[in-house]
């Protein structure tokens, strides 16, 4: 899991370069990385810290029964349809596939897992 997370960052910062321009010059030029193995290494960490921040994420949901539901999905996907201009979240499952909700999914748990730990911090 750590190694395809790291290739999807790779592979997005790939898509940012100029098309005549080296994967090597574009992170160095961009984000001063001198080497491809300095930035694989970094992705790498990346991976493992994002990892690492879900599953916390996961045990607070689930020590404290946080869920989310398909119309939370739903109600974020039609925001991000809308923040990004397209017709409704369903153009977005269409376009990048059936894994947005779980990406979305995530996204909200996260939201809701974080104003839990702020409304018991406040409380205290």
């Amino acid at each position: 899991m750590i190694t395809t997370l790291g290739d999807n960052v790779k592979n997005e910062y790939e898509e940012y370069k100029e098309e005549d321009q080296s994967f090597e010059n574009y992170l160095y030029k961009e984000y001063s990385y001198k080497s491809i193995d300095e930035f694989d290494k970094w992705s790498e960490d990346y991976a493992q810290n994002y990892l690492k921040q879900m599953m916390i994420v996961y045990i607070i949901a689930y020590e404290n029964n946080i869920t989310v539901s398909s119309e939370d999905i739903i109600n974020k996907g039609n925001e991000q349809a809308e923040l990004y201009d397209y017709n409704g979240y369903e153009d977005i499952v269409t376009q990048y596939g059936n894994e947005m909700n779980t990406e979305l999914g995530y996204a909200v748990l996260y939201t809701k897992v974080m104003d839990f730990l702020v409304s018991i911090s406040i409380s205290e």
